[in-house]
C-alpha cells in the first residue's frame, strides 16, 4: 500500500491538515464491515465498545506520521484479500503449506486477516517501506504475544539489496493491493519484476490484487511532481505477460474493472480534485502456467 512513496514525498503541509481532501473526519459503527470488526474484537480482544476509539487512536498517531489517503480514509479496515473471489483457495493453500506475502502490507490487516482464520503464522509475511506502520499494526491488532516480528519486515522494492531476497523463489501467494499504481510505468515494471522473481517457478503461483486504473492508459502527472502510470485491463495484460515473458515465464492473467468499488474520495474542481476523469478501480489475479 506505501511501498515506494516515501513521506517526504507528500509534504510538510500535508502532514497534520484535517482539511486536507483525504482526511475523513469521523468514524460511525456502521464504517466498519462486520469482518474487520470481528478480526478486532475476537482475535485483538478489543470490547466492542471500544473498537471506534481504538481505531480513530491509531489512525491519529499514523496521520501524524504519514499523511496517506489510505490512513485518512480508513482503507486499512478494508481487508482486501478477504474480499477476494480466490480467497478461500489462498487459505486453504496456505494452510497446506504455502508462502503467502503482502508487498506494501501497511499495518499487516490482511495477513492477520488469514491468521485469524486459520492460516499458519509460519506461511505468513507482510512486508513495508515503513517500520512505524508495521509497529502501529502491532499497536492496532494487539498480538506481540501471538504475531512474531519475523512475519514483517520493512524492504525497499527498489533497492539493489533487501530482505525481499530472503524470499526469492519462495512465494506461492503474492498479495498487491494499491501498489503497482503508486510507480510510473518504468518503476512499475521494475516493481513487478522484483514481484516475479520472488515467485516459486511453478503452475498455480499466484500474484493478485487491486489497484486504481483508468479507462485510458497512461502516466498520470502528479500534483507534487513525477508520475504514476494508470492501467486499463488491456494495458495491464498486454504489460505482465510482456514481463513474464522477458523472465521466462507465462501466466494466465485475469484484470477487470471493478464495478461494485465506489469511489469515496472527496470530489472537488481542477486540483481539489482527487480523482481523474476515467479513473477505475482494477482486480486483477495471474496464475503462472
Amino acid at each position: 500500500m506505501t511501498q515506494g512513496v516515501r513521506r517526504e514525498d507528500h509534504a510538510a503541509a500535508e502532514k497534520n491538515d484535517r482539511r486536507a481532501r483525504w482526511f475523513t473526519e469521523e468514524l460511525r459503527d456502521g464504517d466498519v464491515n462486520p469482518s474487520t470488526r470481528q478480526l478486532l474484537e475476537q482475535y485483538s480482544k478489543i470490547p466492542s465498545d471500544q473498537v471506534i476509539s481504538h481505531i480513530l487512536n491509531i489512525r491519529q498517531r499514523a496521520w501524524d506520521i504519514f499523511p496517506y489517503p489510505c490512513i485518512g480514509q480508513f482503507r486499512f479496515l478494508d481487508l482486501s484479500v478477504g474480499k477476494t473471489r480466490e480467497y478461500q483457495d489462498i487459505l486453504s493453500r496456505v494452510k497446506s503449506g504455502d508462502q503467502f506475502l503482502d508487498i506494501g502490507c501497511c499495518f499487516g490487516q490482511d495477513v492477520r486477516r488469514l491468521a485469524f482464520d486459520g492460516a499458519p503464522v509460519e506461511n505468513l509475511h507482510g512486508s513495508d517501506l515503513e517500520q512505524p506502520f508495521i509497529d502501529l499494526g502491532y499497536d492496532l491488532f494487539l498480538d506481540e504475544a501471538k504475531m512474531p516480528r519475523s512475519t514483517f519486515m520493512v524492504a525497499d522494492v527498489f533497492a539493489d539489496e533487501s530482505r525481499l531476497d530472503e524470499l526469492a523463489g519462495k512465494m506461492d501467494i503474492v498479495h498487491a493491493a494499491s501498489f503497482f499504481h503508486l510507480f510510473n510505468l518504468e518503476d512499475g515494471t521494475k516493481a513487478a519484476k522484483k514481484v516475479m522473481s520472488l515467485m516459486r517457478n511453478r503452475p498455480g503461483s499466484m500474484v493478485l490484487g487491486r489497484q486504481m486504473g483508468n479507462k485510458t492508459a497512461g502516466e498520470m502527472v502528479r500534483r507534487r511532481g513525477g508520475s504514476a502510470y494508470r492501467h486499463n485491463p488491456e494495458s495491464f495484460k498486454k504489460w505482465w505477460n510482456e514481463l513474464g515473458e522477458s523472465m521466462g515465464t507465462k501466466w494466465d492473467v485475469i484484470v477487470e474493472y471493478d464495478h461494485t468499488f465506489v469511489l469515496k474520495a472527496e470530489r472537488g474542481e481542477g486540483e481539489d480534485s482527487l480523482l481523474r476523469p476515467g479513473d477505475m478501480r482494477l482486480r486483477f489475479c495471474m496464475k503462472m502456467l
